[in-house]
Order: C-alpha cells, then structure tokens, then sequence
C-alpha cells in the first residue's frame, strides 16, 4: 500500500493527534517533538514504522509498528531496524 492512500493518512492524522496531546517524544533520540512545524522542517514529525514497510508491508497500517519521530530522525534511521539501548547499568557486574 502506498504511503499516500487515504488509509495511511487517516492513521497519520489520528496518531499524530492522539501523541500531539500526550507530548509523546521521538521514539529514535527521545527529545521532545514540536508537532506544531511543518512538514519538511527537520524538527517536524514524521511517522516511522518500527518495523520497515520493506521487511514487513503487512504491518503498514497497523498502529502496533507506528511511532511518532522527527523528520530527521527517521530519515537518518531509514529502512532499518532501530535497536534500543539498554543504558547504562546501576551496579559493576
């Protein structure tokens, strides 16, 4: 399915809504996202699949594999997986 069908936007449209009003921050580098920019600025959001459309076309439009990113984040993750950080641990092991 194409990232310009009218499903796809109706999902853009609701999670956007539903993260702009929690203040859901950038799943990739976990700062805050300003959904008010608009599209084309680095800072703005961008819906990212966590899983890639390439691996996974069954999963587009399922909310489970969405999270909300800044443009600039998800185009320098691109069509890979991102792989969560543990951190840093609380006791030498």
């Amino acid at each position: 399915m194409a990232l310009d069908s009218g499903a796809y936007r109706a999902l853009r449209r609701e999670l956007r809504g539903t993260w702009a009003a929690a203040g859901t921050r950038c799943w990739l580098c976990g700062q805050a996202i300003d959904y008010s920019l608009p599209a084309g600025d680095p800072g703005a959001f961008e819906l990212d699949h966590k899983i890639p459309r390439k691996q996974r076309p069954d999963l587009e439009l399922d909310p489970r594999n969405c999270a909300p990113t800044h443009l600039r984040c998800n185009r320098s993750k691109g069509a890979s997986v991102h792989q969560l950080a543990l951190g840093e641990t609380t006791e030498d092991w």
